[in-house]
């Protein structure tokens, strides 16, 4: 039993040690990571206004509510508000904060607020396509709320 013990602890220390150092994906991962957990802030009273309504859309989304329908209903960008918000990208072809975080979730996870200069999105992982490969894309959904500038 003390064997087993020992072997248990040295599996979850070295588990520790490669969290830490950053093993299960590199920098890449650590730095995505990072910038999609980034907070969002809003700095005039029509960015306060789009980040609520940011806010209010999230939490319907994590009481249950369909993702596609309500990016159908309530995005703002019209590049993909009929797809239900549906992008498939690689790496390199969106704003770095939207890349981080889409490429930060695994499929199903939603992102917390996502802030770029388009305004304030959430972000649904749906697939990988060739995961781990150079060719790694991502099948995403997106609710884009515009954070009209002050003025």
């Amino acid at each position: 039993m003390t064997a087993t013990l020992g072997r248990s602890l040295i599996v979850l220390l070295i588990a520790c040690g490669c969290l830490l150092s950053g093993c299960g994906g590199g920098q890449a991962a650590n730095k995505n990571a990072k910038a999609a957990s980034k907070r969002p802030v809003a700095n005039t009273p029509q960015q306060q206004a789009a980040l609520e309504r940011a806010e209010s859309l999230l939490q319907r989304i994590r009481d249950g509510e369909d993702f596609a329908t309500l990016a159908r209903r309530y995005s703002e960008d019209p590049g993909s508000r009929n797809s239900g918000g549906e992008y498939t990208f690689g790496h390199g072809k969106m704003t770095p904060e939207f890349e981080a975080a889409a490429f930060a979730l695994e499929p199903g996870e939603v992102s917390d607020i996502v802030q770029t200069p388009f305004g304030y999105h959430l972000i649904k992982t749906e697939e990988y396509i060739n995961r781990g490969t150079p060719q790694e894309q991502v099948r995403a959904r997106h609710i884009l709320i515009k954070a009209q500038p002050g003025p």
